[in-house]
């Protein structure tokens, strides 16, 4: 179904597979996403083959946008109902349990936190996500947690940068990825509808 939250995720990883790098490789290397939207290429071009290229690397390349696929869609519908996660304070390094919550169309994020108080982003403002080295960069004092650390900002709140912790780096990977891949989606959906 055109338009729907799946088929614009499946858009934006087929999109983000134009590149010549491995796909989830490419993924978890880029520390800060490109979110202009005129940076996208037309996505259906997105799966053809060269002639004459190596058959097991386009086939395995196809098979890791499927997983791929497959992890943003489970994610996508966990966040629909909540996804318990940890928030991470930058001045004290206290963790706080939340829960992340994403609109049907996966355009709204909110964060509710223990205590009833919920704090709601839109998707299109999310302007920036890091980990690994930028992480450590934008959060000096958390350097010893970044290996397990997800940051991301929005424009336009009272308070930008949210800080997840992960009790590992594949969790860590995986929400990164995900959430990538999400703000892309809202991207694509502006374009058609522009």
């Amino acid at each position: 179904e055109e338009g729907t939250p799946v088929h614009l995720v499946d858009t934006a990883i087929a999109t983000e597979g134009n590149n010549e790098s491995h796909l989830a490789g490419s993924l978890q290397r880029s520390a800060e996403p490109h979110f202009k939207s005129g940076q996208l290429s037309d996505p259906s071009s997105s799966s053809k083959v060269v002639l004459g290229g190596n058959p097991h690397a386009a086939r395995s390349k196809e098979m890791e946008k499927v997983r791929l696929q497959e992890i943003v869609r489970e994610f996508s519908k966990e966040a629909m109902t909540g996804i318990g996660v940890k928030l991470i304070n930058a001045e004290t390094s206290e963790l706080y349990d939340t829960t992340l919550l994403m609109d049907k169309y996966l355009c709204t994020l909110t964060l509710r936190l223990s205590g009833g108080a919920e704090r709601r982003y839109n998707m299109k403002d999310l302007n920036s996500i890091y980990k690994g080295p930028d992480f450590t960069q934008k959060v000096p004092n958390l350097a010893h947690f970044s290996p397990n650390c997800v940051g991301v900002e929005f424009s336009g709140v009272e308070e930008p940068k949210t800080l997840f912790h992960f009790k590992d780096a594949v969790q860590r990977d995986q929400f990164y990825t995900c959430l990538k891949i999400l703000r892309m989606s809202v991207d694509i959906n502006h374009a058609r509808i522009a």
